[in-house]
């Protein structure tokens, strides 16, 4: 059988060799072949089977709490969500926004944003590049608003700052449109930072109540037992839902696959 495979190869080689045309196609079309082979393997690996990059990734879910363009039920800012920390280890919330930076010697630029809750800084993980992140003194109302700016904002508008922990902007805010804000950068969010969406220029803390969008559970904690507690808590808030009224949790990993 090898002599044979050894026969045919040589044969195969003199071939090529009289016909370089065909030598010529053989080849490209195998280099061909190779590249979008291995392109499907990044792209298959990037996509389905790599975790997103955060902590306990595979604990994290977002949150539905109707079908795609039906209304949520109301009232849900104000119940006591803090009565699931024993099966939710981070509840996260966020309310996009665009932040209009004006002044400093430079052009007005519009960079989008998001308000955050404390559970998306802790429950994504983030740790910033430069200086800190929130601490819950940072959600009390009327105090200093600070905030975090991403890596690309630090480099082009600031300078890439050594120094940048502690200096102010002033922004004007599309939810807020009528007087500009005074803003304290508190760190710098890592260059490699990620998030579903691309609203990340500028993070500000959330001073007003709100409800979940996406949760990490706590570990050991099934879907099922979380959409549960989940589902009995706004039930108990919202006496107008029907008995079997139920929110579903999606894998966070599996939604951003399927789009």
């Amino acid at each position: 059988m090898l002599d044979g495979l050894l026969t045919d190869l040589r044969v195969a080689i003199r071939s090529l060799l009289r016909d370089r045309s065909v030598a010529t196609t053989a080849i490209v079309t195998l280099g061909l072949a190779m590249s979008i082979g291995v392109a499907v393997i990044v792209v298959v690996n990037a996509y389905l089977f790599k975790a997103l990059p955060y902590p306990g990734a595979t604990r994290l879910y977002s949150v539905r709490y109707a079908p795609p363009g039906e209304p949520a039920p109301g009232g849900m800012q104000k119940l006591d969500w803090t009565a699931l920390d024993d099966v939710i280890e981070h509840p996260i919330a966020w309310d996009l926004d665009v932040f209009y930076l004006i002044g400093g010697g430079t052009q007005a630029e519009a960079a989008p944003g998001a308000w955050v809750t404390p559970g998306f800084v802790e429950g994504l993980g983030i740790r910033p590049a430069v200086g800190r992140g929130f601490d819950r003194a940072a959600f009390v109302p009327n105090s200093p608003q600070v905030t975090l700016i991403s890596h690309r904002l630090w480099q082009t508008r600031f300078g890439g700052d050594p120094d940048i922990v502690g200096r102010e902007f002033n922004a004007y805010v599309s939810d807020r449109p009528e007087e500009a804000e005074t803003f304290v950068i508190i760190g710098v969010l890592p260059a490699d930072f990620w998030h579903v969406n691309t609203y990340t220029e500028i993070l500000a803390p959330l001073r007003v109540p709100t409800y979940p969008y996406m949760v990490r559970l706590r570990e050991g904690v099934t879907p099922g037992a979380a959409s549960d507690r989940i589902s009995a808590l706004v039930r108990a808030g919202s006496p107008g839902l029907a008995p079997d009224w139920k929110v579903d949790l999606v894998s966070t990993h599996d939604a951003y696959v399927s789009r």
